[in-house]
C-alpha cells in the first residue's frame, strides 16, 4: 500500500498553525514568531515533511534556485569553480542546478530546461550564450552571468582574465629571456579571451625588433596533442624555440614529446609555458612556467556581479577583466643580464 504524503496541511493541523505559518517557517527571512517557528519544525519532524521547494518556485514563477551551465570538464580546476561558485551562492541562501554542455549547439535548449525550475539566474561557465539567447534571458529579466568567457556583443555580463594584459606580459617575459621564434598553441579556435591573449603576443612581438610569432595552432588540446605538435613543429625548416599554450596539459605533452621524443633540453633548447597552474603544472617533473589562474577573485566577482542584478535587474551588463600573472618555475630560460 502506497504511504499518504505529508502536506503543509498536516504539519499546520498538528501544529496548531495556519498553513501560511507552515510556509513561513520553511521560508528563509519570514516573518514569524520564534516559538510558532518551533512549533512548525517540531511537527514537521514528528510527521517527516520536507516542503516542496519546486512546487513553490512554480507558483510564484520565481526560486533560490540558481542554474549553472557548465563544459570544459577536461579542465580541473573547473572543479573548484564549481565548488567555490556552489559555496558562495549557499552562503547567500541560494541553491546550484547544474547542467552539463554535452552539446554546444543546444545551449538555448539547456537554458529552456533551466527556466522550467524558474531558476532566479544564470551562470555560464566556459561557454558563450548565442546572441538570441542571451537577448531572451534579458527580455525575461533573467541576471546572466559568463565566467572565463567575455561574450561581447551579446549583452551578457561576464568575469574573465584579461588577455590582453596577459599576453603582452607574456610576450615581454619571453623577450627579455632572448628568444626569437614562438609558437602559440591553442585549444578551440572560438574562446574570445585565449584570442585576445594570443593577439596582443603577436602584436608585441611583431613590434619588438627580435622576436617573431611562427606559428599559431588551434584543436591542439591536452597531453597527447602537445606531444604530436611539438614533433611536427620541429619538422619544419623553422623551430621555435618558445611553446606558449592555452592549457598545462597541452604544454606538459610538449614538454615530453620535447625531452623524450626528440632529445631536446628544457629550457636550454625550447622555453615552455602553459596556462591554469593545475597541480601538475609544480610536480618535479614538469615544474611548469604557467599562467596563474585567479579562482577566487573571479568566483567572488561572478557572485557579486550576479547578486547585485538579483536586487537590481536595470542594472547595465557589467564585464570584469582580472589581471593575473605568470608564476616562474624551471621550464623557461632566466632573464639576460
Amino acid at each position: 500500500m502506497a504511504t499518504k504524503r505529508i502536506t503543509s496541511i498536516d504539519v499546520a493541523n498538528l501544529a496548531g498553525v495556519s498553513v501560511a505559518a507552515v510556509s513561513r517557517a520553511f521560508t528563509p527571512g519570514a516573518s514569524i514568531a520564534p516559538a510558532t517557528k518551533k512549533r512548525v519544525l517540531e511537527a514537521a519532524s514528528t510527521l517527516g515533511y520536507q516542503p516542496n521547494v519546486i512546487a513553490r518556485s512554480l507558483n510564484k514563477r520565481s526560486s533560490q534556485l540558481v542554474g549553472l551551465l557548465m563544459s570544459g570538464w577536461n579542465n580541473f580546476g573547473y572543479v573548484d569553480v564549481l565548488r567555490l561558485l556552489s559555496e558562495r551562492l549557499e552562503a547567500h541562501g541560494y541553491e546550484v542546478m547544474l547542467k552539463s554542455v554535452l552539446d554546444r549547439e543546444k545551449i538555448g535548449e539547456y537554458v529552456g530546461q533551466m527556466l522550467q525550475y524558474q531558476v532566479a539566474a544564470l551562470v555560464v561557465v566556459s561557454e558563450v550564450l548565442p546572441a538570441a539567447v542571451a537577448a531572451d534571458c534579458t527580455l525575461r529579466g533573467l541576471p546572466t552571468v559568463l565566467v572565463n568567457r567575455i561574450g561581447r556583443g551579446t549583452g551578457s555580463c561576464a568575469v574573465s582574465v584579461d588577455g590582453t594584459n596577459l599576453g603582452n606580459s607574456i610576450a615581454d617575459f619571453l623577450i627579455e629571456r632572448r628568444h626569437r621564434r614562438i609558437a602559440l598553441l591553442r585549444g578551440r579556435a572560438d574562446i574570445d579571451y585565449v584570442d585576445d591573449v594570443m593577439n596582443a603576443i603577436k602584436e608585441r612581438t611583431a613590434t619588438s625588433g627580435s622576436c617573431e610569432v611562427i606559428a599559431d595552432l588551434d584543436g591542439v588540446l591536452g597531453y597527447e596533442a602537445g606531444r604530436r605538435c611539438i614533433s611536427e613543429l620541429f619538422s619544419r625548416a623553422e623551430t621555435p624555440d618558445g611553446v606558449f599554450c592555452s592549457y598545462d596539459h597541452t604544454a606538459i605533452g610538449v614538454m615530453d614529446g620535447a625531452r623524450i621524443d626528440l632529445g631536446l633540453s628544457i629550457p636550454e633548447d625550447l622555453s615552455v609555458i602553459g596556462n591554469g597552474d593545475r597541480a601538475p603544472a609544480s610536480w618535479g617533473a614538469h615544474e611548469l612556467t604557467t599562467v596563474g589562474y585567479p579562482r577566487d577573485e573571479v568566483v567572488e566577482k561572478a557572485v557579486h556581479i550576479l547578486l547585485s542584478r538579483l536586487e537590481d535587474p536595470d542594472l547595465e551588463p557589467e564585464t570584469a577583466l582580472l589581471k593575473t600573472d605568470l608564476v616562474i618555475r624551471a621550464s623557461t630560460r632566466e632573464k639576460s643580464v
